[in-house]
């Protein structure tokens, strides 16, 4: 699954390598937590910044009901304090 326009390239790329298959797309972070409870990915590529639901907060949501999913973060933020917050939260990379 993913998350955001930016991840769509990555997820393009996946799916037509036949690495993955792509389950649902979210325009949002509360779209995006209730497609994976939906769904329960495998993987889901999480973009941070998101309306609605930022990032980090769908990232806890989605390690709270579907514990299996490992999360993907994808962000334009470099800095470590967004990294790091990332992990403790949750995500897989």
């Amino acid at each position: 699954m993913i998350t955001k326009s930016s991840a769509a390239g990555c997820a393009g790329f996946l799916e037509n390598n036949n690495a993955c298959r792509v389950v649902a797309e979210a325009a949002d972070g509360l779209a995006a937590a209730q497609l994976v409870e939906k769904h329960r990915p495998q993987i889901l590529l999480l973009d941070l910044n998101m309306p609605r639901l930022h990032g980090l907060k769908t990232l806890r949501q989605v390690r709270t009901t579907s514990p299996q999913t490992r999360v993907i973060v994808l962000s334009m933020h470099s800095d470590e304090p967004y990294v790091i917050e990332s992990l403790r939260a949750g995500a897989s990379a």
